[in-house]
């Protein structure tokens, strides 16, 4: 007597097949409900297009604010090195550094007029060639080792004045010579944070 188990029907979780902008988050807090983050740079509808290998399920989201991103200014930037603080043009950031420094942070404050919970707001360094931790008003926003140096800072924001630390930290090399130069960090700027509008989606598929 030979007994087959009965397979276990295929579970098919939806997600997001079809966007039609660019960048945008998505996240899902239970199998047919997902939070999408779309930025405010360009008003009009998007197009979402969701899948779940049987059945698919589309919608249409309106954008009708337009939220131009804005600039951390260049100047006005603490460098702190060993609790020695020195204020900094990010242009210069490079001149101040040497083999022997391997963590550094950078300092610096802006104002948000009206601080929005309905948005979130992104900071994106770039392709940084160093590991990064960002605080905003002393509170963690998260640390990474590679791309995409992207942070979320909507948890630890407030209205008015806001102070960002980004703390950077370069792999030690003793080797440091002339053909085997310390690597620059790659910081991109201006740095500028994105605004993001997040939309609730839930799928109906009766």
């Amino acid at each position: 007597l030979i007994i087959i188990p009965k397979e276990k029907p295929l579970q098919r979780e939806w997600h997001l097949a079809f966007c039609s902008t660019t960048p945008f988050s998505i996240t899902a807090s239970d199998e047919r409900t997902f939070v999408l983050s779309l930025p405010q740079t360009h008003l009009g509808p998007i197009d979402l297009l969701f899948d779940n290998g049987q059945k698919q399920f589309s919608t249409t989201v309106m954008i009708t604010e337009k939220q131009v991103p804005f600039m951390l200014p260049d100047d006005h930037w603490l460098l702190e090195i060993n609790s020695q603080k020195k204020a900094i043009h990010l242009n210069d950031i490079e001149a101040y550094l040497n083999p022997e420094i391997s963590t550094f942070t950078l300092q610096t404050s802006f104002l948000l007029k009206h601080f929005r919970p309905d948005f979130d707001y992104i900071l994106d360094l770039g392709l940084l060639l160093t590991h990064c931790t960002i605080k905003v008003n002393g509170q963690n926003a998260g640390s990474r080792w590679f791309s995409p140096f992207v942070f979320n800072l909507t948890p630890h924001l407030r209205s008015g004045e806001n102070k960002i630390e980004i703390i950077l930290q370069r792999p030690e090399s003793p080797a440091t010579n002339f053909l085997n130069p310390m690597p620059s960090i790659n910081l991109q700027h201006p740095l500028q944070i994105t605004i993001f509008k997040k939309f609730v989606i839930q799928i109906h598929d009766d």
